[in-house]
C-alpha cells in the first residue's frame, strides 16, 4: 500500500501595491477559510510589499492554491524555494499564521538552502531553509 503524501511549496513574491490593514485581515480570512475546507496549512510571512508562504496539504489542493498565486495581478516577482512531496505536515495546526516581519529576516529565509540537492544524497530531512523557517516561526509563537 502506498503513502498518501502531502505537498509543501515556499515561495516568496512581491504585492503590486501595499495592503491596507483591513485587505490583510479579509486576505487571511479568506485564506483560512479555503484553507479548512480544502486540508491545507501553512504560515505566512509579511514585511511591507513582501511574502513568503509556505503552503502544506494534499497534493492537488496545494497545487491549485499555487496556481491561483502565481496567476493573481496582486503578486509579482514571484520565486520558488520548495516543492517537494512529504509525509507530514510542517505547520499542522495552521490553516493559515502569519507573521509580521523585518524585511531582514525574510532575507536570512530567502538566502537559506532550500534544494534537497544541497543535502546528502538519499536524505529524508528537510531542507535547511523549511528548518530555518520552522525555527523562526516557533520563536514568534513563543514571544507571543
Amino acid at each position: 500500500m502506498r503513502m498518501k503524501y502531502l505537498r509543501s511549496i515556499v515561495y516568496a513574491s512581491s504585492v503590486t501595491r501595499q495592503l491596507t490593514t483591513a485587505e490583510m485581515e479579509r486576505l487571511l480570512v479568506n485564506a483560512r477559510t479555503y484553507n479548512q475546507q480544502h486540508q491545507i496549512t501553512g504560515v505566512l510571512l509579511h514585511s511591507g510589499f513582501n511574502f513568503m508562504q509556505c503552503l502544506e496539504g494534499p497534493v492537488d489542493a496545494v497545487g491549485k492554491v499555487y496556481e491561483r498565486v502565481r496567476r493573481s495581478s496582486q503578486h509579482k516577482d514571484i520565486v520558488e524555494y520548495m516543492d517537494r512531496e512529504m509525509s507530514t505536515r510542517s505547520f499542522g495546526s495552521w490553516n493559515m499564521g502569519l507573521a509580521e516581519t523585518a524585511d531582514s529576516e525574510l532575507l536570512g529565509l530567502s538566502t537559506a538552502a532550500w534544494s534537497k540537492a544541497a543535502q546528502q544524497p538519499f536524505s529524508f530531512e528537510s531542507p535547511v531553509g523549511l528548518e530555518l523557517l520552522k525555527v523562526f516561526w516557533n520563536m514568534r509563537q513563543q514571544a507571543a
